[in-house]
Parts: C-alpha cells; sequence; structure tokens
C-alpha cells in the first residue's frame, strides 16, 4: 500500500498530431508505507492539512514514483509524453 501525495501543475504534452499543448496536470508522488516515519492529523499554524514526516532514503527523497494525472480525466501520462513549463 502507497500513499499519494499531488500537487496540481500545467505541462506541456506531446499530442497525436505531434504538437505540444499545454495541459493541466496533477503531480503524485508515491511514498510507500514503510518510508513514514510519523504523521500530525492537526498540521500546524500554516497548513491545516495532515503532515507526514518521511524517511528521504530514496535518492534523497520519500517518493517510490512520480506519476502524472490529466486533470478532470483518468488518464495517466506517459513519461515520454510529459515535460514541465518552467
Amino acid at each position: 500500500m502507497k500513499i499519494g501525495i499531488g500537487m496540481l501543475l500545467n505541462m506541456m504534452i506531446l499530442s497525436e498530431k505531434k504538437r505540444y499543448e499545454v495541459v493541466k496536470a496533477y503531480e503524485v508522488g508515491r511514498i510507500p508505507y514503510e518510508n513514514i516515519i510519523e504523521y500530525d492529523l492537526d498540521g500546524d499554524e500554516f497548513y491545516i492539512a495532515p503532515h507526514l514526516f518521511c524517511d528521504f532514503s530514496k535518492n534523497g527523497m520519500p517518493y517510490e514514483e512520480i506519476l502524472y494525472y490529466l486533470v478532470g480525466e483518468n488518464q495517466k501520462l506517459r513519461k515520454e509524453n510529459k515535460r514541465k513549463l518552467e
């Protein structure tokens, strides 16, 4: 079992017409339970959402993998079709 932590961003993808287009997508980092050290369900004075405290043992990150999903669709983007906007 894994937990997904995500954020909304704009991305450029290569469409079937071989053109780039800007889309809204969620970037979701999947954290395995064994990397979660502790949690705080109350949050703090800045963010009232629950906090996870993780072991950053995978190349300095807690994530097992990072996935991208188009907003409004249940479609996962293939790695070769994604490119972040700066």
